[in-house]
């Protein structure tokens, strides 16, 4: 597994498609943070607000890069059947398979939470974090997040061991990263935990509860800081089990699998 790791790793620091996705997904970022931020100065800003506002957004749009990452670590070998000559070669399966996970879920989580972490940053700077949330509340509530990112990158394995197609699974990503949340508010709360964006919307669940009025025409709206266990216990705990499944499922697919 361990060669199966470094040759990933060596893959992935040649591929400029890696470089690109991250780029496009950072900016995409970054435009929305300037999109959502009143310049003007006519309404509540800072880093504290717009984290606390915007957390799932900020969060889902992140979650494309972790979710493209996985489709070109898991399925690029598949399209030049590379998969094939590594099992040919002596390599068992199972280190062929979570050789590849292991390194989608590692870089992309840390390229998922880099992402996310910058444009809140970014809008810190430019307006300082501001008094209608503590920056610690918001700072659990993204350690938390790893979890559903874990979970859906997982779900992402799995899809590329079904499709075994890289652009695919990109555009699936796509798809998640935009509709995604508003395919949780469809669903309702009943049944918000089904999808990792749901959990992930369980995390962030930051209500505002006073709204106080300045002088001039300043308004600051004051979050809830408080993490709530029973949104954010459930929350973990889905991501944990369905992403132990999703990979399992990934693996027993990938085991029987003929390659052809």
């Amino acid at each position: 597994m361990k060669n199966i790791i470094k040759a990933q790793l060596y893959q992935l620091k040649k591929e400029k498609m890696i470089y690109i996705i991250f780029a496009i997904v950072l900016l995409l970022e970054c435009t929305t943070m300037a999109g959502e931020m009143d310049l003007a100065g006519s309404a509540e800003t800072g880093g504290g607000v717009y984290a606390a506002r915007m957390g799932v957004y900020i969060m889902s749009i992140a979650l494309m890069f972790g979710a493209m990452l996985t489709g070109l670590v898991c399925c690029s070998d598949f399209m030049d059947k590379t998969v094939n000559y590594e099992i040919m070669g002596g390599h068992e399966r199972r280190n062929t398979f979570f050789g590849r996970a292991a390194v989608s879920l590692v870089m992309g989580t840390a390229g998922t939470m880099i992402i996310s972490a910058v444009p809140v940053l970014l809008c810190t700077v430019l307006y300082r974090w501001g008094d209608s949330i503590d920056f610690g509340s918001i700072f659990v509530r993204w350690l938390l997040s790893v979890f559903p990112v874990l979970r859906l990158i997982c779900e992402m394995i799995f899809l590329s061991c079904l499709i075994r197609n890289a652009y695919a699974v990109i555009g699936i990503a796509f798809f998640v990263s935009l509709a995604g949340d508003s395919i949780v508010q469809l669903m309702g709360n009943g049944s918000i935990h089904f999808l990792a964006l749901g959990s992930l919307k369980a995390v962030f669940d930051c209500s505002p509860w006073v709204t106080g009025a300045l002088s001039g025409e300043k308004v600051i709206i004051l979050y809830d800081s408080v993490i709530h266990a029973e949104a954010v216990v459930p929350a973990v705990a889905f991501s944990v089990v369905f992403g132990i499944f999703f990979l399992y499922l990934g693996y027993r697919f990938f085991a029987k699998d003929d390659l052809n």
